[in-house]
């Protein structure tokens, strides 16, 4: 994600890394079946979205913090990986909104950069891979049983702490005054000399 990020052009990268830390946050919370509970989801959604879009000093560092947040809400939450609980539905709204949040408030200059956002949400993560695949509990906590929503949750939390290190270290090599010459226009026809 890191090296995807820096290929692109300016901070468009930000994106990218907001989009991983949030598809494996994702994919630590339970989905919602019921049909009703989709619409606070989608309304919270739109909220998040124009959250972004309008406030006047957008966070997308802050995003990513929060993602991780609720990566730990989804290991901590009891009901939070199984379907259609409360805790899935809080988890759910929340991820809705810091979805719509994260990309309503980066702005990209190529709209290749939005479409590889979009396309890292679509394909499936490394916290998915983890849901079938035998984990070892963690040393820290021996008295926890390691479920695979534990393993997907934790790592979502890795993940998340590795696009938020990974965002800072963007923003330092390039500074938001560190824009690329434009290139400039040409001269309209009845100026030009040749």
């Amino acid at each position: 994600a890191l090296i995807a990020a820096l290929l692109l052009p300016g901070r468009d990268g930000t994106l990218t890394l907001l989009a991983v830390s949030l598809t494996a946050t994702g994919g630590a919370l339970a989905t919602v079946h019921a049909h009703w509970k989709l619409a606070p989801v989608l309304a919270i959604m739109a909220l998040g979205l124009f959250a972004g879009i309008l406030l006047p000093r957008p966070q997308p560092v802050a995003a990513a913090a929060a993602s991780i947040g609720l990566s730990v809400f989804a290991l901590l939450a009891s009901g939070a990986q199984h379907h259609d609980s409360w805790a899935a539905l809080l988890g759910g709204c929340l991820y809705a909104g810091l979805a719509g949040y994260s990309f309503g408030a980066v702005t990209t200059r190529l709209a290749a950069s939005t479409v590889l956002g979009l396309g890292v949400v679509m394909v499936p993560t490394a916290a998915l891979t983890l849901e079938y695949r035998g984990c070892d509990a963690l040393p820290s906590l021996p008295d926890r049983v390691s479920t695979a929503g534990d393993r997907a949750a934790w790592t979502a939390i890795g993940l998340g702490a590795g696009c938020l290190a990974a965002m800072l270290l963007l923003r330092r090599l390039r500074p938001e005054h560190d824009e690329p010459a434009q290139p400039k226009p040409l001269a309209p026809e009845s100026e030009r000399t040749d």
